[in-house]
């Protein structure tokens, strides 16, 4: 549970856990459910219910977790989503790209580690240059949307 300290429609504190909003009341033994102790809402404490995060593109936005909302008399969390200047953008292309290749490098020595140990125990031949080639997974270049 996730709540926030709003004072006069303004957010004072957000988030906050319930350990946190627990340590801000060390004077006074507070219930065991918070959601429903008076002392805390009169000192402007809310619960903050969950929101599914929006789905957004990694590669071209950010996500941040911004100041709740009331809606209909009930705090709710709000994400905001942030468009990236071209350079992040780019450089997060490089390193998805960098993170294919890398599943696709391993993919090509895991291949050739079977190709050895099949030849080493007698189970095959030990193939040409071309049929090692076409044995390996293909590499596909992927273009990421913008």
């Amino acid at each position: 549970m996730i709540f926030a300290q709003i004072i006069n429609n303004i957010v004072v504190q957000y988030p906050l856990t319930e350990a946190e909003l627990r340590s801000q009341f060390t004077v006074c033994a507070l219930p065991a459910d918070l959601s429903t102790c008076d002392y805390i809402q009169q000192a402007g404490f809310v619960v903050v219910r969950d929101v599914e995060q929006p789905e957004f593109n990694p590669i071209t936005q950010s996500i941040t977790l911004s100041d709740p909302e009331c809606i209909d008399g009930e705090w709710r969390q709000k994400w905001r989503i942030t468009e990236l200047d071209e350079a992040t953008i780019a450089e997060n292309i490089q390193q998805q790209r960098n993170a294919l290749f890398a599943v696709w490098r391993d993919q090509c020595l895991s291949t050739c580690i079977q190709i050895l140990a099949d030849v080493q125990s007698g189970v095959r031949q030990p193939p040409t240059i071309p049929e090692l080639l076409a044995e390996l997974p293909e590499y596909v270049l992927q273009e990421f949307p913008r």
